[in-house]
């Protein structure tokens, strides 16, 4: 038996909770992942999952094995990729990150273009979508994405945190009842982000916490949008701490509740549970790098001068879009 390869099987149906899955997901038939299910527990001596007609959960002996062995299974790859690199031959080859277009164009993009000098046997595309997408069929390498909770099926690395602060053109708050209180954004017409949903959580300067559930007549996913609506006075938008800031500054945007923010979002990447190409990782390590100058702050750009454009920008249509906001 081949204990990295069952190893590796029996991650994915732990994650996926169900043998069906697993198999689709890998591209094998559910017959080799029963087979190399019940080799390994015939092997270790236990039972590692309960299974009934409706689904697959672990047992005690199954937990343990996926704690350990997700480490184990990282911890080899690592070392096939650094023994394979060892030669020390320059960067090559095609590299695809996705993200959400804006990350794309506020952080990800001047990096792209510092890697490709860095690296000119390097080709890189970046897939810039507000939708998720299949890793795997789409050949990404790397995709990052803000949120708080991240797909099971692929590896997720914190790399820094998103705050976010709710903002209101001056022309529109001269229409409207002052917002004193958490609960006065759900009286107001919200632009609701449906990346981020509208159930928000907020948390005071103090401490406290607060949930609203927010509505409005104008909804996006794409975080250029609503703030470009925001500017134009059409309604109330929860945007990153950051990127509002400069708009602020200048007056253009009014930071509404400032003893309160909308509850952080963590910054991730995401990659397939395999090795990374060399490639990857060197970009992956100077996006971790530029983020620890910027104090985990993927906007941090936008307080350096850069402005969001005159025109909204769109993704382009995919099978599969990519993920993140």
């Amino acid at each position: 038996m081949d204990f990295l390869s069952s190893l590796s099987v029996f991650i994915r149906v732990a994650e996926t909770g169900s043998f069906t899955k697993a198999a689709d997901s890998l591209g094998v038939n559910r017959s080799l992942v029963t087979r190399r299910i019940q080799e390994l527990e015939e092997s270790l001596g236990t039972r590692l999952f309960f299974r009934s007609t409706r689904e697959v959960t672990l047992t005690s002996e199954g937990e343990v094995l996926l704690e350990r062995g997700r480490e184990l299974l990282f911890q080899s790859s690592s070392l096939y990729a650094a023994v394979r690199d060892l030669a020390g031959k320059p960067l090559s080859g095609m590299l695809r990150i996705a993200s959400s277009v804006v990350i794309g164009w506020v952080f990800l993009q001047q990096l792209a273009e510092e890697f490709l000098d860095a690296h000119p046997d390097v080709r890189l595309e970046m897939v810039t979508e507000d939708q998720e997408m299949n890793m795997i069929e789409e050949g990404v390498d790397i995709a990052f994405r803000v949120g708080h909770e991240m797909p099971p099926s692929y590896v997720a690395k914190r790399l820094g945190t998103v705050r976010n602060v709710f903002c209101a053109a001056p022309g529109y708050l001269k229409t409207v009842p002052p917002v004193s209180g958490p609960k006065d954004l759900e009286r107001v017409e919200f632009l609701v982000n449906t990346y981020l949903g509208s159930k928000l959580r907020l948390t005071s300067a103090t401490g406290e916490k607060a949930s609203v559930e927010v509505h409005g007549r104008f909804v996006s996913r794409n975080t250029f949008i609503n703030a470009r609506a925001c500017l134009e006075g059409r309604g109330v938008a929860m945007l990153p701490l950051e990127y509002a800031q400069p708009y602020v500054e200048r007056d253009e945007l009014v930071r509404l509740l400032p003893g309160w923010e909308g509850e952080p979002y963590g910054f991730f990447a995401l990659y397939p549970d395999r090795a990374m190409s060399r490639t990857a990782r060197e970009f992956l390590a100077l996006v971790e790098s530029r983020l620890r100058s910027y104090e985990g702050r993927v906007y941090y750009p936008m307080l350096e001068g850069i402005r969001m454009p005159t025109e909204p920008i769109h993704g382009t249509t995919r099978k599969n879009p990519a993920p993140g906001v």
